[in-house]
């Protein structure tokens, strides 16, 4: 697996059959090491620095569904499935970077003998104290814990539907310390439903609200992959990937102004970021504090490889605020592309 840099992501599949370790890019600038590594990947003349190994598999081992998450100062932190194909067992990786991703240390990992773990999601309050990871259970409904100031041990069970799936979690970056989840799931008949849930007790994660259903309901229509970003003032922001027809997904954005409390949504299905006869698929949302940018990178199936594209909003994410760009070109599959935003700088990681 490759995590990768600012606007320039790509997860290649090939890497993750041939066992590769987790990777980040950053990007260039002032200071930067530009000096040739042997050991490390990049994409000549792409405007990125070389991958930078995170972490390294063993040979029976695949690292993939990598989440991203950051403090105000830019402490990068990284959580992932760790799958040990001799065992059969799914477990969840955490590490830690403190200068942007050149150097990784604080790394956890957590299986069970009962139960697999797989498509964690991070997210880490706005001082860096606290982070929390939510993650799939073969046993049913989703988990989570809390990796630092120390491991929580697992773990808190936050449902138990066997319905759901792909979890997304995040952080509000002010003195709330919100935390907000999205997660799909099956409906029974045919159609995926995209949920939400908020613990609005600072620090108390055991205290969940109900789930609202967002998007789905009685329409028995297929929305998945939800991701879940928060700025200011109390934004919400959730991307889901949304079936036109068969082969054929579009990106949609709901939004609340009002921290996601019941009736504050958009209605369903939103507002379209990219809607095209090409396959959208796999995104992923994040904002820049104080400026009503909204970023969306996704995949486009078409041609012979997935590529990641870029929608960017400077509006809030309204309708017709939306520009799309390509981030990748070059052979090779990419897929399931995860941002973040540093709100020190006002840049933006992807992985």
């Amino acid at each position: 697996m490759r995590v990768r840099g600012v606007m320039r992501v790509i997860l290649f599949t090939m890497l993750i059959l041939l066992s590769a370790g987790a990777y980040i890019t950053r990007p260039l600038g002032p200071g930067a090491n530009m000096a040739p590594n042997a050991g490390i990947l990049g994409d000549p003349g792409s405007g990125w620095s070389p991958d930078v190994l995170v972490s390294t598999p063993n040979s029976s081992e695949i690292q993939r569904n990598t989440s991203i998450g950051a403090d105000q100062g830019g402490v990068l932190h990284v959580a992932y499935e760790i799958y040990v194909s001799s065992l059969h067992w799914s477990g969840i990786c955490a590490a830690t970077s403190h200068n942007g991703g050149i150097m990784w240390d604080e790394t956890y990992c957590m299986f069970s003998e009962i139960e697999n773990y797989s498509h964690p999601s991070i997210a880490v309050n706005f001082s860096g104290s606290e982070a929390l990871v939510v993650f799939d259970s073969s046993g049913g409904g989703l988990r989570l814990m809390t990796i630092f100031p120390h491991m929580s041990g697992c773990c808190q069970t936050l449902t138990t539907d066997p319905g759901d799936h792909n979890p997304s979690i995040t952080i509000s970056q002010d003195s709330s310390a919100n935390a907000f989840l999205t997660f799909e799931r099956d409906d029974g008949a045919g159609g995926t439903d995209i949920m939400f849930m908020a613990a609005r007790d600072r620090g108390v994660w055991s205290a969940w609200e109900a789930p609202q259903i967002l998007v789905g309901g009685l329409y028995h229509s297929v929305n998945r992959m939800p991701r879940v970003a928060w700025c200011d003032p109390n934004y919400i922001y959730i991307v889901y990937e949304r079936q036109a027809a068969p082969g054929n997904r579009d990106m949609f954005l709901i939004r609340s102004a009002a921290g996601g409390t019941p009736g504050s949504w958009t209605s369903e299905p939103g507002t379209i970021v990219v809607a095209t006869a090409a396959d959208e698929f796999a995104g992923d949302v994040a904002a820049v504090l104080n400026s009503g940018k909204v970023v969306v990178p996704f995949a486009r199936a078409g041609g012979i490889f997935n590529q990641i594209y870029v929608a960017y909003s400077e509006d809030w994410g309204n309708m017709l605020s939306w520009s799309v760009s390509p981030l990748t070109t070059d052979p090779g599959d990419h897929e399931n592309p995860r941002v973040v935003t540093i709100p020190a700088d006002k840049t933006v990681r992807v992985v």
